[in-house]
């Protein structure tokens, strides 16, 4: 009755074609009297919102279904348009799965919107009706990959969506200001593949702009975003937890047939936990929103599902007050980076670097004795939640710090060089080497004339890290040898992790 003009209208501004009609190398589109062009009005909103009506849940929870690894076949339909939005949050299992189309809700008239008709009236069964619409509207919005018609004249397609989405593309894989060359080379590749993301986010990837490192280049690159930067190191570094969390190879949640869930590892009702506490999760899911989640003094500032705004965490053309603003450059990630937030950021990687029991994650049992009682091996004999991720510090220590003392210099002692192979080892994982290529370790520079000895501070950032991890007891001494590679290992991440040059993306 009353359809969701919301809906439409940020699928349009936030996810096709924007606010304003622009040309491929993303300039605006002006009028015969020089001003932007509109890319809808309040009636196109109207019209999209009967396009988007008669959907709701494909699927629905049954209390009486055991947790996890369920059949996608035995799971239960969804036949009543009008079931609860609200009985289970995010996390409950009718969000995971596409939704469904029920015809008799659906609209079904002819709609005009955003510069396209569509008319499905000839089909005669409502819910294929229906389904019929969305994708016509999709296709126009977004192309139509695979159907044959050439899309390069954007005649069955927005003109403005190749370089809307584009942009908003190279600025989450490469920069947050791309030249408007780049730009047209890219949103050419989207128009003449008809919207194929595959064949963007190649070209976005290997155009030449991308891939020449000029570390002098003030305006290339892009602040990672916190969580990105965490994503970053728990994969580089083999994170892990011991909440089982891969499906079985091949399948997704979304699949008809999702494979053989047979094996034991998959399912965590093996882990021993209650089935009073299986019962309250949801099926066929594992969801630990907590290993990003932000509270007092550490956290990531992007918590799933908690976007502060539809327009996600940061806005696109945030550009921070002083030179990136003056030079009329943005910097979208720079949104959440204030004073207070930077500290919480850097507090959130120590955990997951220096902590043998890594960061939090929601729980799934609670107390100390519960947990011990699962039976699950902890290497580290913590007691704390098998569901924390971490990294296996032992054998990351083992496989980068020297097992035997490098030989020393006349300058360097054994320790020290053997420092300086941990950092480059972790520099070429997490920087790209850029920490080696950019700052040569040399102690004979470090002191300045006019100042007292010790002078830290003339020190370069590689040798401040390299110098920062002689604080810890001799590795070779034979006195915990072991546990103080284990602390250099833990130091030396956080110290490159929080460094501008893994910050900041090249």
């Amino acid at each position: 009755i009353f359809p969701d003009e919301n809906l439409a209208r940020e699928n349009m501004q936030l996810f096709s074609i924007g606010l304003q009609e622009i040309w491929a190398d993303g300039s605006p589109r002006l009028s015969s009297e020089g001003l932007p062009i509109a890319t809808y009005t309040n009636d196109d909103i109207r019209e999209f919102a009967r396009i988007l009506t008669g959907q709701s849940f494909g699927k629905r929870n049954e209390k009486d279904n055991s947790w996890g690894g369920l059949e996608f076949s035995e799971i239960r339909n969804n036949d009543s348009f009008d079931t609860s939005q609200n009985a289970a949050g995010l996390r409950d299992l009718r969000y995971s799965y596409p939704m469904k189309m029920f015809g008799d809700f659906h609209d079904l008239g002819v709609k005009t919107f955003a510069g396209t008709t569509i008319d499905n009236t000839g089909i005669e069964d409502p819910s294929e009706r229906g389904i019929a619409d969305i994708n016509d509207a999709l296709d126009w919005l977004a192309g139509s990959p695979g159907d044959g018609i050439p899309d390069f004249d954007m005649e069955n397609s927005h003109r403005s969506t190749p370089a809307f989405i584009c942009r908003r593309l190279i600025q989450r894989f490469t920069t947050s200001n791309p030249s408007s060359d780049y730009l047209h080379r890219v949103s050419l590749v989207f128009k003449e593949s008809e919207g194929h993301l595959g064949e963007t986010i190649k070209a976005i990837l290997l155009d030449s702009e991308a891939r020449v490192v000029d570390l002098s280049n003030t305006t290339f690159g892009m602040k990672k975003s916190p969580l990105e930067g965490y994503a970053q190191t728990l994969r580089s570094l083999r994170a892990f937890s011991y909440m089982p969390l891969s499906a079985p190879q091949g399948s997704t949640i979304f699949d008809e047939a999702p494979g053989d869930l047979s094996n034991p590892d998959l399912l965590i009702q093996n882990y021993g936990i209650p089935q009073s506490q299986l019962d309250t999760q949801s099926k066929n899911m594992h969801f630990l929103v907590r290993n990003a989640f932000s509270s007092g003094s550490s956290g990531l500032q992007m918590n799933p599902m908690n976007q502060e705004t539809v327009f996600n965490w940061y806005l696109p053309d945030y550009a921070p007050a002083g030179r990136i603003a003056s030079a009329g450059l943005v910097a979208p990630e720079l949104e959440l980076a204030n004073e207070q937030d930077v500290i919480r950021n850097i507090n959130f990687y120590q955990g997951i670097s220096r902590s043998s029991i890594g960061n939090n994650t929601d729980y799934l049992v609670g107390r100390n004795d519960q947990r011990l009682a699962l039976g699950v091996a902890i290497d580290d004999n913590s007691t704390d939640s098998i569901t924390r991720v971490r990294l296996d510090r032992i054998t990351l220590a083992e496989e980068l710090y020297p097992s035997t003392p490098p030989t020393p210099t006349s300058t360097r002692t054994s320790e020290s060089l053997a420092d300086e192979a941990l950092v480059d080892a972790l520099d070429k994982r997490l920087t790209l080497g850029y920490l080696k290529r950019r700052y040569p370790y040399d102690p004979s520079d470090d002191e300045d004339p006019q100042h007292a000895p010790g002078n830290d501070l003339l020190k370069n950032p590689r040798e401040l890290i390299i110098d920062a991890l002689a604080a810890h007891s001799d590795p070779y001494n034979g006195t915990n040898d072991e546990n103080d590679r284990i602390s250099k290992l833990g130091d030396a991440i956080y110290l490159i992790t929080i460094s501008p040059e893994f910050q900041i993306k090249k």
